[in-house]
Formats: structure tokens, sequence, C-alpha cells
């Protein structure tokens, strides 16, 4: 076990590593998806295929990912230059626009490693050191809808279903893999820089593992990383030693899945045992072992089967939420990696809405009409409305009480030291750029609230004005050049879009025949899906 000090610093050594592959696919991605609404994860992975250090990123893409690295390692012998792709849900994926690519990273290239015994040997390295892998959402993949996600009733209609195949060998593109892709896909430009900027981050990361590995050792770098799903696992136990032994158990309903009007039952037991008496020794050796006993278990038996919509989980997307839920337990400081889950165990029933079996549709999107637009109802209506308060409102009032309690200064250090802290205070200013008063006063109009008007309009002037404070910026997104000409460039046709809007929710309040309401509805829902596409993403 190394000591605490050299522990804490390869730990952030890695974190560092993911970190910074998010960074490069962010900068160099093509689509709005990835360089705006960061939907996209990277992690570093041991030689196992346990992963060591996730970046702050998507939840429900880190926790499967691991499923996704062993797939691609089960399924293909991987050389020096070799990067696996895929997006199978059944295979550690979520939904199909989630492509994953795997790189293993071999510290030697793949050749015989120096050593004193060098002359007695001749076999070359061919198992990989870490493995590095990036996930991104990308806007399309095939399928019967644009953008991939729909009403879908199998797996098939949602797009171009990726099992584990070498988008690179040898570091060379495989030609006929990545055109196979882009001929069934609608904005071949856009995937195949989405792509190539993944494997930027691949390629960032398998650097970064190899500087690492010369300065420190391998052995010692593969070490630290061992330590650290240990140390992981010590800490969840120590938490998980707090909970009282039990049984607890928990149900909650889905309205429909978008076929059916039945509700879909989702029900869960957590089974909580005592403390094992094993020494911290023992569980250690057991932990390297692999067969380190389970603490706690959750169960999800008693879950509905799987459905016609497309709202069934895989068992992949089931553990992720399970690993999150369980991580947000413990100190942020604790590393989030494999270790984590060691004490826990998930017992998801295959079959079911929370493990379903191909050809389920699992892309997670149910809508055919206005009515099921309601399944996200806070998100949906305020970004619609153009106030997108989700992104930004009680911000401004937190700020202010820190700031009155003589800690404007302290904000303002955080905002440069701490990258949770700028990334939140970032994501609060695009939502602010992208917010429009007055028109956002109109729709609240409409609900005949002057008090509610006037409470969210004031908490807008109040948090733009602290953001711009601790940020230290004259205006919103005046550090982010592309992203503020973007917001520029769409505001005035999205606001067009806003204005239809609301005169075919007006006229819709009137009376109207059953052609005209259809008429108006149809255009709602063309507003919407314009509206949606201008905006991007909301925060």
């Amino acid at each position: 076990m190394l000591d605490p000090v050299e522990l804490e610093v390869f730990k952030n050594l890695y974190h560092s590593i993911a970190e910074e592959m998010g960074a490069a696919l962010r900068r160099t991605s093509f689509s709005p998806n990835i360089k705006e609404r960061r939907d996209y994860s990277c992690a570093v992975f041991d030689s196992a295929g346990q992963v060591i250090a996730m970046g702050d990123h998507m939840p429900v893409h880190l926790g499967s990912m691991p499923m996704s690295v062993a797939a691609a390692v089960g399924q293909c012998v991987l050389d020096p230059g070799d990067v696996v792709m895929l997006n199978d849900p059944f295979r550690g994926g979520t939904h199909l626009p989630d492509i994953t690519l795997v790189m293993p990273v071999f510290v030697w290239g793949g050749r015989r490693r120096p050593s004193l015994f060098a002359a007695r040997t001749s076999s070359l390295t061919r198992t990989p050191d870490f493995y590095v892998a990036s996930r991104a959402h990308h806007a399309d993949v095939g399928g019967t809808y644009p953008g991939s996600m729909g009403p879908c009733r199998e797996i098939f209609q949602e797009g171009l279903r990726i099992p584990p195949v070498k988008i690179m060998r040898g570091g060379k593109m495989v030609a006929d893999v990545l055109a196979i892709l882009l001929n069934n896909v609608r904005t071949p430009e856009e995937r195949e820089g989405d792509l190539g900027a993944q494997l930027a981050a691949c390629q960032t990361g398998s650097q970064r593992l190899k500087e690492i590995c010369n300065r420190y050792g391998i052995a010692r770098a593969k070490q630290a990383a061992a330590a650290l799903l240990v140390y992981s696992e010590e800490m969840m136990r120590a938490f998980l030693r707090t909970i009282p032994p039990g049984r607890y158990q928990a149900e909650d309903f889905l309205d429909d899945d978008g076929v059916n009007d039945k509700p879909v039952r989702i029900a869960v037991t957590i089974n909580v045992k005592a403390p094992s008496a094993m020494g911290k020794a023992a569980r250690r050796a057991a932990s390297q072992r692999k067969t380190s006993a389970s603490q706690v278990t959750i169960d999800f038996t008693g879950s509905d089967p799987q459905v016609q919509g497309a709202i069934n989980a895989v068992e992949a997307i089931t553990y992720s939420a399970c690993f999150y839920v369980f991580r947000c337990l413990l100190r942020d400081d604790v590393p989030a990696t494999s270790g984590l889950m060691r004490p826990i165990r998930v017992i998801a029933p295959s079959g079911t809405v929370v493990n379903a079996k191909a050809p389920a549709a699992v892309g997670a999107v149910a809508t055919m009409d206005l009515t099921d637009l309601r399944a996200i109802p806070w998100v949906f209506a305020w970004s619609q409305t153009r106030m997108n308060l989700p992104g930004w409102y009680g911000l401004g009032s937190g700020l202010a009480a820190i700031a009155d309690a003589d800690g404007a200064e302290v904000l303002r250090r955080g905002y440069g030291e701490w990258p949770l802290f700028g990334v939140l205070l970032d994501n609060a200013a695009m939502s602010l750029a992208k917010t429009d008063k007055l028109i956002g006063a109109r729709y609240l109009a409409l609900g005949g609230r002057e008090d509610l008007t006037e409470l969210v309009l004031q908490e807008y002037d109040l948090t733009r004005r602290l953001v711009l404070t601790v940020t230290g910026h004259d205006r919103l997104l005046a550090d982010r050049h592309v992203l503020s000409r973007a917001v520029a460039l769409r505001d005035p046709y999205v606001d067009a879009l806003s204005y239809l809007q609301l005169r075919a929710l007006a006229a819709l309040r009137g009376d109207t025949g059953d052609d005209e309401r259809e008429r108006l509805e149809r255009l709602l829902l063309l507003t919407v899906n314009g509206v949606a596409a201008g905006l991007q993403n909301t925060g």
C-alpha cells in the first residue's frame, strides 16, 4: 500500500488525465451536443479493465463504461495503435447515439520491456498496461427518426447498432468500418469530425499515461492504480458500516411507456448486511483476489417486464445509476474507481424494464404528441419559454448570501481555483446568455401571475450581476467566443419561432374548430422542435 501522500498524488494525476481527455474532446468536436451540451465522458482503466479515474462528466456514461471496455477487450485482440468502437446498449452502452471508443495503452509500444532478464526471453508484451476510453452522444446514428431518438418499438428502428469493432488498426483508420457508419447516418461530416475528436481524446490520455510511467516507472504507476481501487473500496465499506443493517424497500411508477396507458413499475429492495469481522488486511487480500464479499445488495426483482416503448433501461444503465447514487454518498475527494462497487451487488432480472433484452427499444424517448411532453415539464417548459430557469434560478440568491457575509473574495478565488465551481458558473452564464427576458415575460404573462413574473425577472438580474462579478467578465460568455457568436447568430431565428409559438398558444386558448386546432397543434410542435434545435442546450 502506498503512503497517503503518494496515493493522493497519483489519484490527482490519473484524474487530471481523464479531465484533459474531456477538454480535448470538447474543444476539437464538431457538434453542439459535445462542444456546448457537453454530453461526453472520458475515463482511465487499468490493465484488467477496471476504472481508476473518471472525469467530472456524465454520470450515466461513467458508471456503465467499464462494461463497454470489458466487451471491447473480450471481443477484440488489441495491439498497439488499435481502437475499438461500439455503441451496443446490450454490451455496456446506454443508447445508440452514445458511441464509445476504447484504446489500449502499451507503455513500451508492445515491444519487449527493458529488463535485466531480457536475454532470457524473446516474448513480446501484448497485454495492454492501461486502457483509455471516450464516450460521446452523436447527433444522429441513423434509424427511423432524425437524432436517432423517437417513439420506436425495437432497437432496429433506433439506429445503427455497432458491436465491438476496430475503427483503427495499427494506427491507421479502418476505412471500411468508417464507411459503413457514415453511410448510415444523416450528418456524416459531423459524425466523422466527432469521432476524430474522440480519437484525439484517447490519444491524449495514452500520451499522458506514458509520460507518468516514464517519470515514475510503470511498476509504481500500476501499484498506485491498484492501491486506488483498494482505497475506494475501503472508503465505501467504511460508509456502509454507518448504515443500520436491514432490508429497505421502495417502488415507483412511470406514467406509461408511450405505447400503452399502463403504469410501469420499478421496484427495489436494498439488503444491508452487518459489518464483517474480517480485518482490514484480510479484506485487502480478498479484494486483490476479487473475492471480497458484498456488504449491500440492490435487488430490482419485482420490476415490470420490458415494455414496447423506448423507456427500457439496459443493465449498464441500472448499474450506473446505483454506482452514482452510492458515489454521491461519499466525500468528494474519494476517487471514483471500480473499487467503490466491490462491496455492492446489483441484481437486475433479465427481461425487465431495468435490464431489457434485445431487441427492446432503449432510446428513452417516447414523445408522440403534446401531452407526452409532460414527462420532462420543468426543463422543457422553462427552455421553451426562453427563461432557462433550471440553469440559473436560485444561484444569484446563493451567491449574494455568501458575498454579503464577506465572502466575495472567496467566490472569486473559488472560480479560478476550484474546477467544479468554475464549471457551475460557466454553465450558468451559458444559460443566462440564452435567456430572453422580453420573450420570457410574455410567456409568464399568459399565466396571469404578475408576482411570479416579477420574482423570476428580479432573480435573473441578480444572478446575471453576480455571475459577472465573480467571473470578472463585463458580459456573458466573454471568454467563450465561439459559443457567444453561435448564440448571436441563432437568436434572431429562435426569437421568430418563439413569437410564433406565443401566437399559437394564445389562439389555442380561444374558441377554435377541430381543423384549426389540429393546425395550431402542428404549428406548436414545429416551433417546439425549432426552439430546441436553436437553443441546442439550456444548462
